[in-house]
């Protein structure tokens, strides 16, 4: 195993913009939930269930493969501060077309819009996986170990903050502009707080520079991916994290259904997508406080065990909610599980990752959500297309969710 290099001095400055910008981005993304408002607008214009299951991971099917392809390069990089901005500029212009698009050309075919809901998160993704290594780089260069699973949380508080706000946006949005001038708002929306973040992160000091070995090998694409057989079959905490990973993805079996189901049984439009948002976000708020108190003093693998339980109970009681409270409480538990699974999620792999080999081990933790991301729409589609109903899609979700339970369970704690 390689040894760890001594990590980054804590750097109030550089904690707090950190935080901004990931509050900014993802807080900016809630006015576009790929969770609760993306499968509503797709199922408005008209969009299959195959492309309904999709909108929850459509940003990740983009954003999955490029970081292996490009871990190499990063890996050989002295400074990758310029390069995680340059790549974050094309990250963030599809919203901004789409955005005028919609807004602009509102009269476009529904075809036409359905294209560009569906097609922006996409190319987003896309960017964002090319420049996603060197993003996780420089945040290994910038905050402490021990430090990750609060910074983590802060910027998740900030999001749910934000998606509060969303959530009452949202609704207030589309009932005065139905349609597809909407839509161009809420993208509009959603690209100038991304923006926002672009300038944080801007702002931050690459200050942990790793030390360049004299005499070291370059590696080349075909070295780093022949390299990975050998890490899958020689760390085994690894391993786990990765399997465990696969099968916590179950979430999005039934997630793009979650508040379209909601709707149905309440009988409510679209516009209520914004009031299980703000339940959901509020849920966040304390399942971000709770996960940067256990991550930073008891580590994120307690996250993960405390997130998949929640989900397992919470999934196997969606068949049996009905009233408005019910699913406002549901929204609430969901939030606070799936905002601490995001947590544990960004801070984990690199925190058991080798210092010197940590842009390949993160992107292997990536790679392998493109199958998981994948089976889980395509399993999300075939449940409702065959059965309708939300039950076979819950079953499937608790059955994979305790498989990956069972996973974190086998991962040993670190000694170190």
């Amino acid at each position: 195993m390689a040894s760890h290099r001594k990590g980054p001095p804590f750097n109030w400055r550089n904690y707090i913009l950190y935080s901004i910008d990931g509050g900014l981005y993802m807080g900016g993304m809630c006015f576009l939930s790929a969770e609760t408002i993306l499968p509503g607008i797709v199922k408005e214009l008209g969009g299959a269930n195959w492309l309904i299951s999709l909108m929850p991971v459509m940003m990740g099917l983009g954003w999955f493969l490029p970081p292996l392809f490009t871990a190499h390069i990063v890996e050989r990089l002295h400074k990758v501060k310029r390069y995680t901005l340059i790549v974050g500029l094309f990250q963030r212009a599809p919203y901004l077309l789409a955005g005028l698009l919609l807004l602009f050309y509102k009269d476009i075919s529904t075809t036409s819009a359905l294209f560009i809901v569906a097609l922006a998160p996409l190319l987003s993704g896309f960017f964002g996986g090319i420049g996603a290594t060197s993003f996780w780089e420089l945040t290994s260069r910038i905050i402490p170990r021990d430090r990750m699973a609060s910074v983590n949380s802060l910027r998740l508080i900030m999001t749910v903050l934000l998606g509060i706000a969303a959530g009452f946006a949202v609704k207030d949005i589309l009932s005065a502009h139905p349609g597809n001038a909407g839509y161009g708002i809420l993208h509009l929306i959603a690209f100038a707080f991304i923006s926002l973040s672009w300038v944080a992160i801007a702002m931050v000091d690459e200050v942990h520079l790793p030390e360049k070995k004299p005499g070291s090998k370059t590696v080349d694409l075909i070295d780093n991916l022949s390299s990975v057989p050998d890490i899958i079959r020689n760390d085994s905490r690894f391993r786990n994290l990765m399997i465990s990973t696969f099968f916590g993805f179950g979430y999005y079996v039934t997630i793009p259904f979650l508040a379209i189901h909601a709707m149905n049984v309440l009988n409510k439009d679209l516009s209520f997508a914004g009031v299980l948002l703000t339940a959901q976000m509020l849920g966040g708020i304390t399942g971000n406080i709770a996960a940067g108190f256990v991550g930073d003093y008891y580590g994120c693998r307690r996250i993960l065990i405390i997130s998949r339980s929640m989900s397992i109970i919470l999934f196997s009681l969606l068949p049996f909610t009905r009233t408005q409270w019910h699913f406002l409480i549901l929204f609430f538990i969901f939030g606070a599980a799936f905002f601490m699974d995001r947590v544990a999620n960004m801070a984990y792999p690199m925190q058991i990752s080798p210092d010197d080999r940590r842009p390949t081990y993160v992107s292997l933790i990536t790679v392998i959500m493109f199958p998981a991301a994948l089976s889980a729409s395509l399993l999300s589609s075939f449940a409702k297309s065959i059965f309708h109903g939300i039950l076979p899609s819950a079953c499937i979700t608790v059955v994979a969710m305790i498989i990956s339970l069972v996973f974190v369970l086998k991962i040993r704690e670190d000694k170190a």
